[in-house]
């Protein structure tokens, strides 16, 4: 394994440099408050266990993530098997905590969101949002659903994808493309209230709310403009 990971990133010009791999050196863990571990075992965000993979669920934690992240771009850069990118796979998506130094645990998230995103992983990614349904910041990844299906015109499809925002979400996208499926289902009174509860907030998008109140039933006649600012106002 250490070998296959240390032929991803090993170049003519930086062989002093050491691999992704010896960067990730598992640490035993001296949390002793029930409390505090119980709040550390929330950020532990993947698909695979450890011990399956001979790996170990600190194995990131005291990695510099700086340092990480910049030998993680430059496999972005190589052609991988499809043996080697399995290991990659496998190296990013098991259960562990996320680097701590020089480096937001947000950052690293994203970056395996990213990841995933740009090789269309689609199946990994909705097993992911399963399997991790506190996951921090996936709101980029359910977006990226909603999108690929809303490129096929399937709005059911698209739809059955809101499933997997969480209550930390954050995304305008996906609130107002969740009150869009909610009429879309006939739930007119839940959808009514979203968007209530919306425009208290501030927000301001006339060619939405136009579409919507439409759909709502407050105007007789279809807004017709055509928007492309998103591919959810392109559809609507």
């Amino acid at each position: 394994f250490d070998e296959k990971i240390n032929e991803i990133i090993v170049e003519d010009n930086s062989k002093n440099e050491s691999s992704l791999y010896d960067t990730i050196k598992p640490i035993v863990s001296n949390i002793k408050e029930e409390e505090n571990l119980e709040k550390k075992e929330k950020n532990i965000f993947g698909l695979f266990d450890p011990e399956e993979n001979n790996l170990n669920i600190d194995m990131w934690i005291n990695s510099d993530g700086k340092i990480v992240l910049e030998k993680l771009e430059k496999i972005n850069k190589i052609k991988l098997s499809k043996d080697t990118e399995d290991i990659l796979l496998t190296t990013l998506f098991t259960n562990s905590y996320s680097p701590e130094k020089n480096i937001k645990p947000i950052m690293f998230l994203e970056y395996k969101s990213k990841w995933l995103i740009k090789r269309k992983k689609n199946k990994i990614i909705e097993n992911y949002l399963l399997k991790n349904p506190e996951l921090i910041g996936q709101s980029i990844l359910v977006e990226y659903l909603v999108d690929e299906f809303l490129a096929e015109a399937n709005i059911v499809k698209a739809c059955e994808k809101t499933k997997f925002i969480n209550i930390d979400y954050q995304s305008e996208y996906l609130d107002l493309f969740s009150i869009y499926c909610l009429i879309n289902n006939n739930k007119i009174d839940e959808a009514q209230l979203r968007f209530d509860l919306l425009k208290e907030k501030g927000f301001e998008n006339n060619f939405y709310e136009k579409k919507i109140n439409f759909l709502l039933g407050y105007l007789e006649e279809p807004n017709i403009n055509v928007s492309d600012k998103s591919l959810f106002e392109f559809y609507l």
